[in-house]
């Protein structure tokens, strides 16, 4: 129902713009900051650039909305694919939840060979939100990554 979510995170800003009447006036929106254009609609750039620009200019009046360039932040973590770890980074700090069960519920969920990248882009959107939860992140809470990348991530960080 509308005006019911105290949190929604968005892989893209047509889908946050989707999403914006279920939010709470209390709440908090992350929005990757890509835009796809639905295939259905992408018939001519003008239209595309028309319509982007429209809904930049709404998620921008909105202070309840935050962008993220999540899409940037996994690609330089090794794995494009993950944009939604680091928009759960950056979520971090507004979920009631200690650092290190959020890591272990992403490293229990996460295949091993995708453990390693997806907690580099959690950390780097913990990082692009400028939260002080680094602190509580516990290097060994993941059997799958080398102790010394997360080390070495919980310094950048920090």
């Amino acid at each position: 129902a509308n005006g019911t979510q105290d949190l929604i995170l968005s892989l893209d800003r047509l889908e946050a713009a989707r999403a914006l009447p279920l939010l709470k006036l209390t709440g908090t929106m992350l929005s990757n900051n890509d835009f796809t254009m639905p295939l259905h609609c992408a018939t001519k750039d003008t239209q595309k650039s028309e319509l982007e620009g429209r809904i930049t200019k709404m998620l921008e009046l909105d202070t309840r909305v935050r962008c993220l360039d999540a899409s940037s932040i996994a690609a330089k973590a090794g794995n494009p694919k993950a944009a939604n770890m680091a928009l759960c980074g950056a979520a971090s700090r507004a979920v009631p939840l200690p650092a290190e069960s959020l890591i272990q519920a992403i490293c229990a969920e996460i295949a091993p060979r995708h453990a390693e990248s997806s907690l580099k882009a959690y950390f780097g959107g913990m990082a692009g939100q400028a939260t002080s939860r680094a602190e509580a992140v516990q290097p060994a809470a993941c059997p799958f990554v080398m102790v010394e990348a997360t080390a070495a991530l919980k310094e950048q960080v920090a």
